[in-house]
């Protein structure tokens, strides 16, 4: 009786190596990750993980696995000091932390770029965008391995607030000329930053060209990347510009950047898929009254405010009638807002809404007009 020798195939050696870097990532998450790169990291984490579960042929849950290990691995918190970095004095913990947060990000370009490349159907471009992709891959992966064995990372020490370039603890055994060539991590990341970006730009290119069914599931990514990058626009006002506690803003990104794995999601399962067109109506919407709303509570206490100002020294009642304006504008301006935005994104549900309300209104005069 004979057995079958099983071959471990590249496909399923990838599959093993992802699922350990996603272990090991799990781990450092837990350990030793920021609660902020703890929710970001299980977030793409759990989806991709779903995703290979309900559509294993689909490399699209991989690629999340891959973001969702950068993620994680990038927002380790190094033990060491700037001290002990700079000296090289470092126990193996430290070294370890310091290495993985300095390359960490790398994963996130490489996982964002595959997902921009094989993006709804998990497959790579065929003909030359094929071999394209495949460069461009290559290419990240390249400078991502001479960030990790460069003779310079970019950390953020313990108890610092900002990142600074420190030796490699690791110290490959780089030749002087080799290491000259090798260059700085910051000159490496803004150039693997490029590839990311262009796929994007590639992606783009094929939902002007998309229609039907696949136009449907460039949609929802694309609507949820708008909001990411509106909740980013947010987060880079308040801190950069407000100059506000980076703490307190952090839920505005925490709470958009799980848009991107969640339409992901909904694309390739296909669920409720349809209705991109009320979510993003209904969004539009209720962005655009909640902006007039706070333009006219605070024209209206600053205007209140002078009127009153010979009358009472407090503010409770320019607050108080400030506030009940807003809520008595809300409803009216909601319809408004609404009908517009629905006509202009939502125009099958628009244009049901008025026949059954013409419909409504026949009958109604029909009924009105029998003895």
């Amino acid at each position: 009786m004979t057995h079958g020798r099983s071959r471990l195939t590249p496909a399923t050696a990838g599959r093993v190596g992802l699922i350990a870097l996603g272990a090991a990532a799990s781990i450092a998450c837990v350990v030793f990750v920021n609660p902020a790169g703890v929710a970001l990291a299980f977030a793409y984490a759990g989806t991709g993980a779903y995703l290979v579960y309900r559509r294993p042929a689909n490399s699209l849950g991989w690629w999340l696995v891959v973001v969702a290990s950068g993620l994680a691995l990038g927002s380790v918190n190094v033990t060491a000091g700037m001290a002990d970095l700079q000296s090289g004095d470092l126990d193996p913990l430290g070294a370890a932390t310091a290495w993985v947060y300095g390359w960490g990000w790398s994963l996130v370009m490489l996982g964002f770029l595959g997902v921009a490349l094989v993006y709804p159907s998990g497959r790579l471009p065929a003909g030359r965008g094929r071999r394209a992709s495949q460069a461009a891959l290559g290419a990240v992966v390249l400078l991502g391995l001479l960030m990790a064995i460069g003779p310079t990372l970019q950390v953020r020490p313990a108890g610092e607030l900002s990142e600074v370039a420190v030796p490699n603890p690791l110290r490959f055994g780089l030749a002087p000329g080799v290491r000259s060539m090798v260059p700085p991590p910051d000159a490496l990341f803004s150039m693997m930053s490029l590839f990311p970006l262009a796929g994007l730009i590639s992606m783009f290119v094929r939902f002007r060209r998309s229609a039907g069914l696949e136009r449907l599931q460039y949609r929802w990514l694309v609507a949820a990347i708008a909001v990411v990058a509106a909740g980013t626009g947010i987060w880079v006002v308040a801190t950069q510009v407000l100059l506000l506690e980076t703490h307190g803003v952090e839920s505005v990104v925490l709470l958009t950047c799980p848009a991107i794995p969640v339409a992901i999601a909904i694309a390739v399962l296909r669920y409720r898929l349809y209705e991109i067109d009320r979510i993003i109506s209904r969004t539009i919407s209720y962005a655009v009254v909640t902006g007039v709303l706070v333009g006219v509570f605070w024209l209206a206490m600053i205007a209140l405010q002078a009127v009153l100002a010979e009358f009472t020294q407090g503010e409770g009642l320019a607050v108080a009638v400030s506030t009940l304006v807003a809520l008595a504008l809300f409803q009216p301006l909601r319809r408004r807002v609404q009908s517009v935005i629905d006509r202009r994104f939502d125009r099958s549900r628009y244009d049901g809404e008025r026949i059954s309300a013409a419909f409504s209104d026949r009958l109604r005069d029909q009924m009105d007009c029998q003895p």
